[in-house]
């Protein structure tokens, strides 16, 4: 991913213009490369926050049933997501600098969209990664069944408040996803 996006990030601003190549139809949209480098950052990071969805809804299941090697497994498999989703929030952050953007509303929004993006790395950084860590004080799969909702509650509110400034930073860069960013 580092490679792909890096790549993306060539010095210099690109146009905001979409292209049609001639002969092809009218709905099929070929977009300029910082578009193309925009579009190629977020469905990175929608894969990446997706299967931090599952892992935690997999920690999250029958979580009081379940014994004690079940729940730090659970713990480790979404700890392991944590860490991805924050270093590729990290990496991303050079894709959606506001300087490479090709006006001021997609300026605008790059700058609110990459506070989300920093927002939502603390949040997993705090509740995830620390809230949720291996090692702590006590028993930890006791914690973890106390505290693992409550951490994952705020994670899922932080990721919401990203998908929601991804959603508008999409709309004024005129681009789509497909499938769709989550709601």
């Amino acid at each position: 991913m580092a490679l792909a996006v890096l790549s993306l990030c060539a010095p210099g601003r690109a146009t905001a213009q979409q292209v049609r190549p001639p002969g092809m139809p009218g709905d099929t949209v070929v977009l300029d490369p910082l578009r193309q480098s925009y579009k190629a950052a977020l469905i990175e990071l929608r894969d990446t926050l997706s299967m931090l969805a599952s892992d935690a809804s997999m920690f999250r299941q029958d979580l009081a049933g379940v014994g004690a090697e079940t729940v730090l497994s659970r713990a480790e498999a979404l700890n392991g997501s944590c860490m991805a989703s924050v270093a590729l929030l990290r990496e991303a952050e050079p894709v959606f600098d506001p300087s490479r953007a090709a006006n001021d509303r997609v300026r605008n929004e790059s700058q609110a969209f990459l506070s989300e993006m920093r927002s939502l790395g603390r949040t997993l950084s705090e509740y995830c990664l620390t809230g949720l860590a291996l090692e702590g004080p006590g028993v930890r799969a006791d914690s973890l069944r106390a505290w693992g909702p409550y951490y994952l509650r705020g994670v899922g509110l932080a990721v919401q408040a990203y998908y929601a400034a991804a959603g508008e930073f999409q709309k004024t860069a005129d681009f789509k996803l497909q499938p769709p960013l989550p709601k």
